[in-house]
């Protein structure tokens, strides 16, 4: 997400930093810049306005420092207003009543938004806080009721079966004692959607919320729709009272103006952000580290903690003793692939490098590839991807068959292993690894790096 408007921004503070001092003139030149980026993003223009104009006075007002450049004080002052744009410093949190009583959560949204799916990553990301019920209120799509039960399961949560009950008040009432005999303390309550906004459905939210009196009322917005979906927010706003927003597909390759516009429009913030398909793809929203990501500054905290959430410390250690003793083998490097998926992918990792947003459409072009692999490695029996040398000609025709891909696919990734393997070996040589070094660029010579070397090769 935010990829365009990180662009102009880096190609707008990038002309900044050659800038000697700060004037009214310059400063004009770049906010006019970032005006057109935040427009082309599909900001509220009254946002745009008020958040240009406070740049604008904390520029001219700002008191230079001899030891900062005009160009970096300029990117604090910028950072600064969009974390605030952003929704601030703290981190929202949902406000929820000690787990003694049992809360609410009504969770609204238009069908297709992507509201069901997140009631279900609700329920996984606060499953270890919370003894979690979730109650499907759509009446009309008995599929929307399904689809939740299954995401229960996957969350590890209860799901409450309301059987050939039509009433959503009842529905409600029923949700409430299953919750107090099971000892559940809080209930998401999925409630129906429409691919529009109309009268039927917002009269029937009103009623659902007046029954439900919730601790949190969550409006799930689609991050693509722009500032649409602001208009559709405010709509439900005058029905029932929103205490917060949450965006799903923040992932995608979206513009991210009605992000940037729903805390200063609404007055409510983002908690949370979906950010894939998967029920693990969902995250707080964190503003300052969305802003820096946006200056193409980075993410290296979030990076490290999406890396902690999906690698388990003892399966990194045999992972390690497997390199170490070189019997890595192709299913080692098929969870080395899940692994990169759980975290979001290739792409979106680079996002999250500092100043490597501008190559992330370069890592996409790599998304089919691995795709490719994952298959490929799939399609093996589990014999086949520990013993390597076992794949003659009839086997990766099969495999081809079976991946969908070509035998050049297969003999492809089958090379790319051997190489990875043949680098692991030249690791456990110090004289090898100091060519390396020297073809990397490292000073070899270097008595201190040239000592960690020794002692690394030794512990392997």
């Amino acid at each position: 997400m935010f990829e365009n408007l990180s662009r102009r921004f880096t190609q707008v503070l990038g002309a900044f930093g050659i800038k000697k001092r700060l004037t009214e003139a310059n400063i004009e030149e770049s906010l006019r810049e970032i005006r057109t980026a935040l427009i082309e993003a599909d900001a509220a223009l009254p946002v745009i306005k008020s958040f240009i104009a406070r740049v604008k006075e904390k520029a001219l007002g700002t008191e230079l420092l001899s030891s900062v450049e005009p160009g970096q004080q300029f990117v604090k002052i910028l950072h600064d207003e969009l974390v605030a744009l952003l929704g601030g410093e703290v981190v929202a949190e949902l406000k929820l009543p000690d787990p003694s009583r049992t809360a609410s959560l009504l969770v609204c949204g238009l069908q297709g938004s992507g509201k069901t799916t997140t009631c279900g990553k609700l329920a996984r990301h606060l499953k270890d806080r919370r003894d979690i019920l979730l109650v499907s209120l759509d009446v009309n799509r008995p599929a929307a009721a399904e689809q939740l039960r299954v995401l229960a399961g996957q969350a590890g949560v209860d799901f409450y079966d309301r059987g050939d009950e039509k009433d959503p008040l009842a529905i409600v009432r029923g949700a409430r004692k299953h919750a107090e005999r099971h000892v559940r303390n809080l209930i998401v309550f999925d409630t129906a959607g429409r691919t529009q906004v109309d009268a039927d459905m917002l009269k029937e939210l009103e009623r659902i919320h007046k029954e439900v009196r919730p601790d949190e009322t969550l409006f799930v917005a689609d991050a693509m729709t722009g500032q649409r979906a602001l208009a559709i927010a405010k709509a439900f706003r005058e029905t029932v009272p929103l205490s917060a927003v949450v965006f799903t597909k923040f992932d995608s390759d979206t513009r991210g103006g009605a992000v940037l516009s729903v805390k200063e429009t609404l007055g409510v913030p983002i908690p949370y952000v979906g950010v894939g398909e998967s029920i693990e793809a969902f995250e707080a929203f964190q503003p300052r580290r969305v802003a820096d990501r946006m200056l193409g500054m980075g993410d290296i905290v979030g990076l490290v903690e999406k890396a902690q959430s999906v690698v388990d410390e003892k399966q990194a250690l045999a992972l390690a003793e497997k390199i170490k003793k070189n019997t890595f083998d192709l299913d080692d490097f098929l969870g080395q692939l899940s692994q990169i998926d759980k975290m979001g992918g290739v792409q979106s990792m680079m996002e999250m490098l500092p100043g490597m947003g501008e190559h992330s459409q370069a890592a996409a072009a790599e998304v089919p590839r691995l795709r490719r692999m994952r298959a490929i490695l799939q399609s093996m029996t589990g014999v086949e991807r520990q013993k390597p040398f076992l794949l003659n000609n009839s086997r990766r025709l099969r495999i081809a068959k079976g991946s969908g891909t070509t035998v050049l696919d297969v003999n492809q990734l089958l090379k790319r292993f051997d190489d990875m393997r043949g680098m692991m070996r030249k690791m456990k040589n110090p004289a090898q690894m100091r060519r390396m070094m020297a073809q990397l660029g490292v000073n070899a010579d270097d008595p201190a790096a040239m000592a960690r070397l020794e002692r690394l090769s030794k512990t392997s």
